[in-house]
């Protein structure tokens, strides 16, 4: 590779890289857009970022070590694991408080620290809404948008059907 065009990929800086450079003692405030690429989130079939995070922060000197406080939001494209339904699901990365100690540096930066933040956020169940019905095991209706036609119909294959025959009553005892 041509050494410019390392030198040019090396000096463009990183959204979340915070100039610390004659910062002022009651601090400054600081409003970045990263995007999921910038980040290193994972995408995957089932979840994207299809907009950038947006973080409200305030940059601020503690004796030798730089404190860095704010907020961060965005939207969570998801497949419903229930329904497999598309939804957006608002992510907010509340009360981030990320302290660099002993910096001598002109910049700080973020990206690493706010990463973790929002894996953390990140739900661990994808669910368009806690009523989602989800789909018929038969023949795969989305049971919110409609009923299905098999839902009442004996499945005579069913393996489960040789337990209906055991005459097994919840309110029998024995």
């Amino acid at each position: 590779m041509p050494a410019g065009k390392a030198g040019a990929a090396v000096n463009h800086p990183h959204p979340l890289q915070v100039s610390i450079a004659g910062l002022p003692p009651e601090g400054i405030d600081v409003t970045v857009e990263a995007t999921s690429r910038d980040l290193d989130l994972p995408e995957t079939e089932r979840t994207a970022f299809p907009h950038p995070f947006r973080f409200r922060l305030h940059v601020s000197r503690v004796g030798a070590d730089i404190l860095a406080r704010g907020v961060g939001c965005s939207m969570l494209r998801c497949e419903c694991d229930r329904c497999l339904g598309e939804y957006e699901e608002a992510l907010e990365v509340a009360d981030m408080c990320h302290l660099f100690e002993s910096v001598d540096e002109d910049a700080i930066d973020l990206t690493e620290r706010v990463r973790e933040d929002i894996l953390l956020v990140l739900p661990q169940r994808l669910l368009c809404s806690e009523q989602c019905l989800g789909l018929c095991p038969s023949c795969g209706q989305n049971l919110n948008t409609g009923a299905c036609e098999c839902r009442d119909e004996t499945d005579a294959d069913s393996p489960w059907r040789a337990l209906d025959g055991l005459g097994h009553d919840a309110n029998n005892e024995g």
